[in-house]
């Protein structure tokens, strides 16, 4: 006879009698089985359609860069120019966005590869908001040092960093100022991305890290929801906290994340979640 198996939530709580013994519990199981047979046809097509989008996009985003060294070696101006920088934004986000399924479809299937080097905590943040300020109008300040070392995935923590400040600034669209600090102790290293924003309702921060969520639902400002559900994956990935704070709406946030110091050399290691 052939087993089946089902997916079932299973909640209880132990009861006791006054001298303070074990009774037993009182719970309930519910049979959730078609909900997750739902979300793995869901991630599955997510995964497929993303594999299927990639290839065309890279072949237009190619002709797209082609044409931009074209006309700027034709010295062309004007609304043809600006149109191709327009579409040439839009493959961005484009690329982007799937770039985004391709990693949930990863990380639900646990093959995300996490390469983990020793690396200099202060240069990695440095670094990323460096590459970052040409992309924008705000004023970035990054303030403190920690002078240790971490081990991570480099690509991926800039991945993390590099969704903070894009957050930061998509959501602060009046204060231009955007303060990154770096701290430390004894045992660990984090870093902090801080706006004068929107800001967060203090109700609808338990549903920050969850996938497909808008901050600001009201006035959508581009973006499916992915980034900062892919950011806690990567950071718990490296053994580490994720946290986002806000006073409320209209009053910033405050959303970064904690590592381990590192106090002795290690090898290269890879894994495969």
């Amino acid at each position: 006879m052939e087993d089946n198996y089902r997916w079932v939530l299973d909640k209880g709580v132990p009861r006791f009698d006054a001298n303070g013994n074990f009774l037993g519990f009182i719970g309930a199981a519910v049979d959730i089985n078609d909900q997750k047979v739902l979300e793995r046809k869901k991630d599955e097509f997510l995964n497929v359609a993303s594999h299927e989008l990639k290839t065309p996009l890279t072949s237009v985003n190619a002709y797209v860069q082609l044409i931009e060294e074209r006309f700027e070696e034709d010295k062309v101006e004007g609304d043809v120019k600006n149109y191709i920088s327009k579409a040439s934004r839009s493959l961005g986000k484009l690329n982007q966005l799937i770039s985004d399924l391709l990693d949930v479809s990863r990380l639900e299937a646990d093959k995300v590869r996490i390469d983990f080097h020793k690396l200099n905590f202060d240069q990695l943040i440095r670094n990323t908001v460096d590459n970052f300020m040409p992309t924008t109008d705000h004023t970035i300040v990054v303030k403190g040092k920690t002078d240790k070392f971490v081990t991570g995935d480099e690509p991926r923590l800039e991945q993390v960093i590099l969704n903070f400040l894009s957050n930061a600034v998509k959501f602060s669209p009046i204060d231009k100022e955007i303060i990154v600090a770096l701290n430390t102790d004894d045992q660990s290293v984090w870093v902090e991305v801080q706006d004068q924003g929107i800001g967060i309702d203090k109700n609808k921060m338990h549903k920050i890290f969850d996938r497909f969520y808008q901050v600001d639902e009201a006035n959508h400002t581009g973006g499916i929801g992915l980034g900062l559900y892919i950011s806690k994956e990567i950071i718990q990935r490296h053994w580490g906290d994720i946290f986002i704070d806000s006073e409320g709406v209209n009053k910033g946030t405050t959303i970064g994340f904690r590592l381990d110091a590192l106090e002795q050399k290690v090898s290269i290691r890879t894994f495969l979640f």
